[in-house]
């Protein structure tokens, strides 16, 4: 996250997967089990669902909000199997960068 450049937007924000001790489960650390990424932000997106193809590293997408906002994920794994996850993006960090400016 940071302060953004585009008008009318507050944060530039990055919204990615982190794979934390998958290992621990039987799946590799590096997300390449991970066939695709489908990210939904709302109404204030455009209704539009941002599909990231899978790689090795970081899979997600860079944004720009004006607001907090709710994130859901469904993840595509090579075998098929999906899984659904949210986050509530915030911006209470953005009080911190503000005081270091």
């Amino acid at each position: 996250m940071a302060p953004s450049n585009k008008r009318g937007q507050e944060f530039d924000l990055y919204v990615y997967l982190v794979g934390w001790r998958r290992d621990r489960f039987g799946n590799p650390n590096d997300l390449s089990d991970i066939a695709f990424a489908e990210f939904y932000m709302g109404p204030a997106w455009g209704d539009t669902v941002i599909r990231v193809e899978g790689r090795k590293s970081k899979i997600g997408f860079r944004t720009a909000s004006h607001a907090p906002a709710l994130c859901l994920c469904r993840v595509t794994f090579t075998d098929g199997y999906q899984a659904v996850m949210s986050r509530y993006l915030d911006f209470e960090m953005g009080k911190a960068i503000s005081i270091t400016e």
